[in-house]
């Protein structure tokens, strides 16, 4: 018994050594306090994790935190070959669903800037789309959330003032559905970057200042239980942003490859989607309708004050 268990523990230690020294091998050593940090929700959709990877090695991301809501097709095992840089973390969970999913990873993540990701959207291999976010939160300090899909104007559930910034199947010309969304218009005159305030955006992604997240209380689960999907609730943490003082944005990038091998929330949705989506405008019309035009007034009055400082700049380089 002595020399099976002496083989067993030095069966472990070489591989424990072996393991060590490969993650030396890769030279990312662990950082205390990175810039930025992305969360990944993954559920499902295992096809997808090489090409979200290779988005996020490819913009030297500091911080990956991959949250593995109880998937069936093999996402786990194929996200644990993968993860081996110090700051790579994998949350394992069971059915709870992305706003407790989202609360959970941010609270942990250590980045000034959180991206939240889906598995269903795969970023671009152009790493511009992270430079560019980090420049709009640096230069607007009171910036809470930027949206990276899309975004809206008051009346929110009218398609005429939606925002949206098109994904990779929609400038291929393959976008499964065609509903007319307008597009950012304004640029910011410093940084070049399309970029406009806005009353609410939704995720896919979304980005976040993490202290302002944090400040806010995340996003409301008191609206469901764990394992129920819950739509609009992005929006809820908008206005309460705005109403606190914070600033939402919505900015054009690098296309993503959107609802790559089908949305989750809609190949496993759990129970009536229509019906939820349904209750939760209704609840947002009862607890902010209060405060739309104050919140759309302040997006546009900051929208305009940069829009000045373009055309103030345009005419002294002219």
């Amino acid at each position: 018994m002595f020399l099976i268990d002496s083989y067993i523990r030095d069966r472990l230690v070489r591989k424990v050594r072996a393991k060590k020294e490969k993650i030396a091998r890769l030279g990312t050593p662990y950082t205390e306090n990175p810039k930025v940090s992305a969360v990944v929700t993954s559920y499902n959709h295992r096809a997808n994790i090489k090409p979200i990877l290779e988005a996020y090695r490819a913009a030297d991301l500091e911080e990956l935190i991959v949250c593995e809501d109880g998937s069936l097709d093999g996402s786990r095992d194929e996200w644990l070959k993968h993860l081996l840089r110090p700051n790579d973390f994998l949350i394992v969970s069971n059915e709870l669903n992305e706003l407790r999913i989202y609360n959970r990873a941010i609270s942990l993540a250590r980045g000034e800037i959180v991206i939240v990701n889906q598995d269903d959207d795969i970023p671009p291999q152009d790493a511009s789309w992270i430079r560019d976010a980090v420049r709009l939160f640096d230069k607007y300090p009171r910036l809470a959330i930027l949206g990276a899909l899309e975004g809206a104007q008051q009346p929110i559930f009218t398609l005429d003032n939606y925002y949206r910034v098109k994904s990779l199947a929609e400038r291929l010309g393959q976008a499964k559905f065609r509903i007319p969304r307008k597009e950012i218009q304004h640029r910011d005159p410093e940084l070049g970057v399309g970029f406009m305030f806005i009353d609410v955006v939704n995720n896919g992604p979304l980005i976040f200042r993490r202290q302002a997240y944090l400040e806010l209380g995340g996003l409301d689960t008191s609206r469901s239980k764990a394992g129920e999907s819950m739509m609009f609730m992005d929006y809820d943490l908008c206005y309460r942003a705005w109403l606190a003082g914070w600033q939402v944005g919505l900015y054009e990038h690098a296309p993503f490859v959107t609802n790559a091998g089908q949305r989750a929330s809609v190949l496993f949705a759990h129970g009536d989607r229509k019906k939820r989506g349904k209750e939760t405008r209704e609840y947002l019309n009862q607890a902010y309708s209060h405060v739309y035009e104050d919140v759309g007034s302040r997006a546009r009055r900051l929208n305009e004050e940069f829009l000045t400082l373009a055309d103030h700049k345009e005419t002294v380089n002219s």
